[in-house]
């Protein structure tokens, strides 16, 4: 793998990863060539894996001139038989997507996925030579160097960037697809139904599948429109129950994520071959658009596709070679200070614009274009929604209702009856949502821009802040400059925020690692319901494309299986992937796990949250000392906790015009566990727009709003609630400013609070007392020094711990103690440690030298667990004693370390994934020696090339460490 394709320079740089493209980068690899694809999407061969284009029918290769092997297409044909996933002329979308990456994995095709061509520099006026494409993705935009250029876009994108003219772009109409299953009946042969006139659709056909009780309706719209076709599916669903008796009861499982094109455009510029450009002497086309007038419709299928594809590379592997040995060659390697754009963005302007249209950002479009607004929303994808929709994660799991999400939820589950049939789904209806979520979209008069993404941010200097003027964006129809009053991020990373600049934190303090990402999958259970399968997948940097690339590949490749059976197969995998933590904006407040154990409440309040501390992390030793002590030490990870939310959250700092409306908000990587559940951030989507309109209507920006307007407005809309939304989480009598200042009123506490604290130490449920105590400070210290004389190890044990959250060593005794008897586990659950472990971490914090000599028997300790030793290299790091040094270098070298870290599964009957840890001892153990004066660059300089944004990011941090110490 590739990790910075932007530095390279390939042969071939196929735009577009539908079936043209992948055939074009096979073929082309077949011939030795070093190609790169670059796909928009999440998922290569769109057609199949997206818009469910699955007739396999090799007759198209009849209608190509005689004599081509069509290597490719006869592999494709083999490899999807063999694994089972191709059957009767029908194949599977969840088997096509996983073999095509492996395929061309195999084939050493560099691949970069969620990226948009911007457009070709050039050189040259009349015959002009391409020698760059930029690229557009969600940080920004890059340029990929190659010697030729293949467009395998849908619409010839670059092509008529350069120059070419086409017939037919417009008035095109799209094929929607629609699973049903649990169909009565066994359908062998497609067949047509009539379409009377006021459904409003073209054609009707049903199809049948590979899998017993499967068929695919599919239904033609004149108008080539993602959203037209979504909000139609409703209307096509009950026509089809009526009308056929297989599925009057059968379940709709799923459907295409976009519709597939029936019409295909025609390049009408005169050309020397149907596949050069002619203009751009390496230029190659590879859509179906470069076929002469009506061969494009005879081919659009998946195998007509892919052996045009085949052909283009074919082609384009030949021209490689021919302008090698021209007397172009040397330009081709030249630099790109006289080459020029062929393309020009286009301005758009909006009052509100929205970017990113998943779980807060379509609520954000709605009730922003429902107030009145012109409101735009540009989405990545093209489904609204985001991980309750295209994440196939269709529940909740706590959060706070209230507001529009209410109306949402009841048109939901109105719509969810027609969906279900006579079967039946877990939690909403996945597909219910999506068309109820485009319906109201549409019904408000939102502006719509799937298959787009924020490349760039032009913010101007306005006193103290900067105020966020426009953006800049790309998608598949080329690049566009967005104007509006104020811009709400909603991209799930604030990508937008961090566009303009503003502060960020990335990862937890520890190694930079983020939260686990998840690659979940739609499937039937066990009792044939709608369910799906959430497994995490391992770890990702979402700022880094190439991560994210890797990422998603490695996530599809987890669902594998040599041969796919009825008993193992997929309905679909999700197009996105379950990101659960990106950056998090450093806003003009940020909102902790404390606020959020004591139920904080704000004077600017605009929304709630509550859940519980639900980090997937096992290793804990990792973690913040705020974090081991609430989950590891007090077995606190279940509790349910909340707080309300500040408007400054929403707001970066010094940045004006624009609001934070997602996972992004401005809070610490611990209070973000808590903070990130589908009700919480549809909230904050829906705040974002009322504040977004009452700035608009009230000609002010977003930052100087009148709060207490904004709260009446947003209590009118049940939002805010007069009373007390959020109960309190402690069950202790604290007083008021506890909640409203814990930062300080912690500190302070009175006499009789200190009291209650000390009788609940001796309760059956001491924790939250505990909790309480350890933020407490000197009042607290003679409460716990008195707790270290009880006869209960647990409580001793919690008193040592909550003495060392304090900083007073007091308890360290009893913390070694733990250590060196390996005492077992208190609680119960999956994040539950034993108390030895959760002790080590507790004298690091200490900096306890005492400890070292126990500390160091668990390095020796060949039994000892890998979050053992990474904990008490981590203390040795922080305690600063130079004994341990030969110690942790004979870690380094030990060959029987324990790297094996199972991950969490939270749905489904599915083997977790196991992730190689050993980067995290390697690097840990490299830190601690760098901190003890006796660094060991050569343990850092092993990962500085992982193919893992976050290793290599530990691995470099690790190397300055070591260089300051040297």
């Amino acid at each position: 793998m590739c990790l910075d394709p932007f530095e390279e320079h390939y042969d071939i740089a196929v735009i577009g990863g539908g079936l043209c493209g992948v055939a074009a980068s096979l073929r082309a690899a077949m011939d030795g060539k070093r190609i790169i694809l670059i796909e928009g999407r999440s998922a290569l061969g769109w057609e199949v894996t997206w818009a469910y284009e699955l007739t396999f029918d090799m007759s198209q290769l009849g209608v190509l001139p005689g004599g081509a092997e069509f290597a490719i297409v006869k592999q494709f044909e083999q490899r999807m038989e063999s694994v089972g996933g191709l059957h009767n002329g029908r194949i599977d979308a969840p088997a096509t997507e996983i073999l095509l990456d492996r395929w061309l994995d195999e084939a050493g095709v560099d691949v970069l996925l969620f990226s948009f061509p911007e457009g070709l520099f050039v050189d040259g006026e009349d015959c002009k030579i391409a020698l760059a494409t930029s690229v557009g993705f969600k940080c920004g935009k890059g340029l990929i160097r190659a010697k030729v250029f293949v467009d395998a876009t849908e619409d010839g994108l670059l092509w008529r960037q350069a120059g070419a003219s086409f017939r037919g772009l417009e008035g095109r109409s799209g094929k929607q697809v629609i699973a049903f299953n649990h169909a009565a009946g066994e359908l062998t042969q497609p067949f047509q139904l009539s379409c009377p006139n006021d459904l409003g659709v073209c054609e009707i056909i049903i199809q049948p599948s590979l899998w017993h009780g499967e068929a695919f309706v599919e239904f033609t719209l004149s108008e080539f429109s993602i959203a037209a076709c979504r909000i139609k599916v409703a209307d096509v669903v009950e026509y089809v129950r009526k009308s056929v008796d297989a599925l009057s009861n059968a379940l709709v499982t799923h459907t295409g994520h976009e519709p597939m094109p029936v019409d295909v455009p025609v390049c009408t510029s005169q050309r020397m071959d149907e596949h050069l450009h002619p203009h751009t002497l390496n230029l190659v086309g590879a859509g179906l658009w470069a076929c002469e007038e009506g061969l494009g419709v005879k081919l659009n299928g998946v195998v007509g596709r892919l052996a045009w594809g085949e052909i283009a590379g074919a082609y384009a592997s030949q021209l490689v070679d021919e302008l090698s040995r021209s007397s172009h060659s040397e330009k081709l390697y030249g630099d790109l200070s006289g080459a020029r754009a062929c393309f020009k963005p286009h301005h758009e302007d909006a009052d509100i614009a929205v970017i990113g249209g998943g779980t807060a950002g379509a609520i954000a479009a709605i009730a922003a274009a429902m107030e009145g607004a012109n409101a735009k929303l540009l989405e990545w994808g093209t489904l609204l929604g985001g991980m309750g929709t295209a994440g196939a994660i269709h529940t909740y799991y706590y959060g706070v209702k209230g507001g529009l999400q209410d109306e949402i939820d009841e048109r939901v589950d109105s719509l969810s009856k027609l969906f279900a049939g006579g079967g039946s789904f877990v939690g909403f209806h996945p597909e219910a949502k999506k068309v109820v979520l485009t319906k109201m979209a549409f019904e408000s008069g939102v502006d719509l821009k799937f298959l787009t993404l924020a490349v760039g941010a032009l913010a101007q200097q306005a006193g103290d802040v900067k105020r966020l003027k426009a953006i800049e964006a790309v998608g598949v129809d080329g690049s566009f400059t967005l104007r509006a009053h104020s811009f709400i991020d909603c991209t799930g990373d604030g990508d937008v925020a961090a566009l303009c600049g503003a502060e960020f934190i990335l990862g937890r303090d520890s190694d930079g690692l983020l939260h686990a990402y998840s690659q979940p999958a739609g499937i039937l259970d066990s009792g044939g319901r709608l369910s799906f399968i959430n497994i995490d997948a391992g770890y990702v940097d979402p700022t880094d494309l190439m991560d994210m690339t890797r990422a998603r590949r490695q996530g599809i490749r987890h669902y594998w299986r040599e041969r796919f059976t009825e008993g193992n197969r997929l309905l679909y995998i999700a197009p996105l992937m379950g990101i659960r933590q990106g950056r998090h904006i450093i806003g003009d407040y940020q909102l902790t796990l404390i606020d959020e154990i004591v139920g904080r409440k704000f004077d600017d309040v605009v929304s709630y949250t509550w859940a519980h501390y639900d980090n997937h992390s096992f290793d804990y030793e990792n973690e913040s000392d705020e974090a081991i002590f609430w989950t590891w030490v007090l077995g606190q990870w279940g509790k349910r906790i909340g707080c309300e939310v500040p408007y400054r959250c929403m707001l970066p700092k010094g940045i004006d015009g624009l609001l934070v409306a997602c996972r992004a908000i401005s809070l610490t990587v611990d209070a973000h566990h808590e903070f990130r559940m589908l009700r919480d951030m549809q909230r904050l989507g829906e705040v974002a727009a009322v504040a977004s309109v009452l700035a608009l209507k009230r000609g002010l920006t977003v930052r100087s709003i009148d709060i207490p307007e904004l709260q009446n407005q947003l209590r009118q809309r049940g939002l805010l609630g007069d009373g007390e939304v959020i109960p309190n989480p402690l069950s202790l009598r604290l007083p008021d400013k506890v909640r409203c200042s814990p930062e300080t009123a912690l500190k302070e506490l009175p006499q009789d609070a200190l009291e209650e604290c000390e009788r609940a130490l001796y309760s059956e449920n001491p924790e939250e007392a505990v909790w309480v105590l350890a933020h407490d400070g000197e009042g607290a210290r003679g409460i716990l020094q008195r707790a270290l004389q009880s006869d209960s190890p647990k409580l001793r044990f919690y008193a040592a711990a909550a003495l060392a959250m304090l900083g007073f060593d007091d308890g360290a005794d009893e913390l070694i103690a733990c250590v060196s008897e390996r005492r077992g586990k208190l609680h119960e659950g999956m994040k539950a440690a034993p108390v030895w472990i959760a002790a080590i971490t507790m004298l690091g914090r200490l900096r306890c030298k005492a400890a070292v000599p126990v500390l160091i028997e668990v390095l020796k300790d060949a039994s000892a667990p890998l979050d053992a030793l990474i904990a008490s290299v981590r203390a040795l790091g922080k305690i600063g004693d130079e004994s341990a040094c030969d110690e942790l270098l004979k870690l380094l070298k030990r060959s029987d370390l324990p790297t094996q870290r199972q991950m969490q599964v939270s749905v489904g009957t599915i083997e977790p994934v196991v992730e190689d840890a050993r980067w995290q001892i390697e690097l840990a153990t490299a830190e601690a020696l760098a901190k003890l004066g006796k660094p060991v660059p050569e343990s850092a300089k092993r990962h500085i090339d992982d193919e893992r944004a976050y290793v290599r990011r530990y691995a470099r941090r690790i190397l300055e460490l070591s260089s300051k110490v040297a």
